[in-house]
């Protein structure tokens, strides 16, 4: 950062949340990674700034509102005080990447994790639904994908000796429902899972409301199948029908 490139409010406000949901270890490539999720995931659900999609959608990046040190430290800074600070400059320099579509180190990645997705891991949502490690370079943390083949059923009327019933009719099956994109510094990356994953039963065309992209930091689990504070609480769109 130059002084003849000012600061505009979304960069900064950008560059404090990558500040302040990153590791102590202040890399580059983790920032950037975590400002390009946050970019994507502004798109994705239709704001036009990172100030209007972080204000309405609170509980996508908490730091705004939880009393982040490192978050509050850059957005009361002087640019001459980021200027002077590598960490701080490299945070914006990470938001200025991401605003412009520069590098994506996350991989086209909806979401991150943090150190919880092994320390919680039995509990963990994402866990639950089902991960796939797509590299074992991802793996930051050594966890272990947790596919469980799950079928997917629909209620259809059919007539059985002579009575009109209802029974169920299975339409497909899938084993994850988020999958890893990348792993930096100390968050693991994600999106959901592509529709790859789900095998559509004989006769069925349709994949009943099937998943789509919604987001160690472990730089994405891609969600079909985030982090240190369970980001990005998308569950699978996929459901089962009974």
């Amino acid at each position: 950062m130059t002084d003849s490139s000012k600061l505009t409010s979304e960069e900064r406000l950008l560059a404090a949340i990558a500040y302040g949901e990153s590791s102590t270890r202040d890399q580059y490539e983790e920032m950037a990674a975590l400002a390009s999720v946050m970019v994507r995931q502004m798109k994705a659900r239709g704001y036009s700034s990172i100030d209007a999609f972080t204000s309405k959608d609170k509980n996508f990046s908490f730091v705004r509102t939880d009393g982040n040190a490192r978050y509050a430290k850059l957005m009361k800074s002087s640019e001459k005080d980021v200027e002077k600070s590598s960490a701080m400059s490299d945070a914006v320099k990470a938001a200025r990447n991401a605003l412009s579509g520069g590098v994506d180190y996350s991989n086209g990645a909806y979401f991150w994790d943090g150190a919880d997705i092994k320390s919680n891991y039995k509990n963990h949502a994402k866990v639950k639904s089902g991960i796939h490690i797509t590299d074992p370079s991802h793996n930051i943390y050594g966890i272990s994908g947790s596919e469980k083949t799950k079928i997917l059923y629909k209620a259809v009327k059919k007539k059985v000796n002579g009575q009109v019933k209802t029974v169920r009719e299975e339409v497909g099956r899938y084993s994850w429902v988020y999958e890893s994109t990348a792993g930096v510094g100390e968050r693991s990356f994600g999106a959901m899972a592509k529709t790859g994953s789900l095998s559509l039963a004989p006769g069925n065309t349709n994949d009943t409301n099937g998943s789509h992209a919604s987001s160690p930091r472990a730089f994405g689990f891609r969600s079909r199948g985030t982090g240190a504070r369970g980001h990005h609480r998308q569950l699978p769109t996929i459901r089962q029908i009974v």
